[in-house]
């Protein structure tokens, strides 16, 4: 092997490389983005069956996102206290599962979109106290988390 040759393929070998890094870094946006909103339906699913496993005690999701700021996004479950006030109030209501925290610095937007509540509380035939929406966003993509009150079924939307 020459040294022409060598060059060449190494010439050849970066070429390559470089035209593979835009779609790389955008799958890597598109899996962050699914990751998240994957998780945190996750985390509302199993929420919504704590409330389901024990009708006598209802279960909720508290929603704090932060947009713009550097703190990080965060979901927690609670036990609602008896009588069920639908939400969450420190100290008297317990939590039930370790906060979902989804880091700032993997730089996805999550908004609630205007008339949405940020807590979500469960009854014991799985239906929610109100229809929750989460918007997620990463350097052109987007998925949308959608909570239906009546079933309280979770869907994730891309789009």
């Amino acid at each position: 092997m020459t040294a022409i040759e060598i060059i060449i393929a190494v010439a050849v070998l970066l070429i390559v490389s470089a035209v593979c890094v835009k779609p790389l870094a955008g799958l890597m946006h598109r899996l962050k983005i699914q990751n998240a909103a994957d998780g945190m339906k996750h985390y509302i699913l199993n929420a919504r069956l704590r409330a389901v496993s024990n009708p006598d005690r209802h279960c909720g999701v508290v929603f704090r996102f932060h947009p713009g700021n550097t703190w990080d996004d965060t979901l927690f479950a609670f036990l609602d206290r008896n009588p069920p006030d639908k939400l969450y109030v420190q100290g008297q209501d317990s939590t039930y599962l370790a906060p979902l925290v989804i880091q700032k610095q993997d730089k996805i937007a999550i908004t609630i979109p205007a008339g949405y509540p940020s807590v979500v509380t469960f009854r014991g035939d799985g239906s929610a106290s109100g229809s929750a929406k989460i918007a997620l966003s990463l350097k052109g993509f987007q998925d949308t988390l959608d909570l239906l009150a009546s079933t309280g079924r979770v869907k994730v939307t891309k789009h």
